[in-house]
């Protein structure tokens, strides 16, 4: 089985210019490169320019948690130079073993303070980190900063590009995170609820309180969602998040409960910026 291999740490900027990089795939008479979600493609396309063909594994309205890819997804990345993965999900260890040994496979999380204990253990008790790593501007910035050292490594004679590009797409994440911080800086609380806990690292950058029902797609007990309800209410939560409508109709009752209003927020959005700064605007909202 391949071994995941880590690279050193670091929305959009519109410069999509530039960036021939390549070993000997390519589709389309451009190198490949492959990332597991919309997000990062978002990230490793304003790097890497349009000379590269940047292929996301995970459809668009699926799970990462529980998807399964087929073989004709696996053998559309078998051609990469380089697979980009989060690190958090189990099927990106299947994707990787599909790839030939030369492309190299970049550990997104690498430099990331990963949170446990939100997610559940496996069957052998290993407790999960929260995957999640894309729903925080700061670790975006890390993550970037690894896809940049890659590229230079496939073509060295570009690195000054991609170091360029990386530098202006921090600035813009330091921008978006600034303007976050002053936006969540007004909020009349500090505390949300959500219906799955997948703004852990946004909660933990700006020092907010998460109230999830449920973890690892698992329903809660009777008791323990009373449980949520009540500290909810008494952490004066006011807004309750859900990744779709349907999900608010089902959980209506409990937002109600919590004398919230339910916001839904689309984690996979490859416009990621957006949606953080929706989570932040929904919860500073009076």
């Amino acid at each position: 089985m391949r071994n995941f291999r880590s690279t050193i740490p670091a929305l959009l900027i519109a410069v999509l210019v530039l960036g021939s990089c390549s070993r000997t795939a390519e589709r389309d008479g451009r190198p490949v490169l492959a990332v597991s979600i919309a997000p990062q493609r978002t990230l490793l396309q304003a790097i890497a320019g349009s000379d590269y063909e940047v292929v996301t594994v995970l459809p668009g309205g699926t799970d990462p948690e529980s998807y399964d890819p087929t073989p004709a997804q696996r053998r559309a990345v078998a051609d990469a130079d380089a697979y980009f993965i989060t690190g958090a999900f189990a099927f990106e260890q299947t994707m990787a073993d599909a790839l030939p040994d030369s492309a190299e496979v970049i550990d997104g999380n690498a430099g990331i303070e990963m949170i446990y204990g939100t997610h559940g253990e496996d069957v052998h008790g290993n407790i999960h980190a929260d995957p999640h790593i894309w729903m925080s501007a700061r670790n975006m910035r890390t993550m970037a900063a690894g896809m940049a050292a890659c590229l230079a490594r496939l073509r060295p004679d570009h690195a000054r590009i991609y170091a360029h590009r990386s530098d202006s797409l921090a600035a813009v994440i330091d921008s978006l995170d600034a303007a976050i911080a002053a936006i969540l800086a007004g909020a009349p609380t500090h505390a949300f609820a959500v219906r799955h806990p997948s703004l852990s690292y946004f909660a933990r950058d700006y020092g907010l309180r998460q109230h999830a029902i449920g973890m690892d797609g698992k329903e809660m007990s009777t008791s323990g969602v009373r449980r949520v309800i009540d500290e909810a209410r008494a952490d004066s939560v006011a807004v309750f998040f859900v990744e779709t409508d349907e999900q608010a109709e089902r959980i209506a009752s409990v937002a109600q409960g919590i004398g919230a209003r339910t916001v839904v927020v689309n984690l996979l959005d490859a416009d990621w910026q957006r949606q953080l700064q929706s989570v932040a605007h929904a919860i500073a909202r009076p």
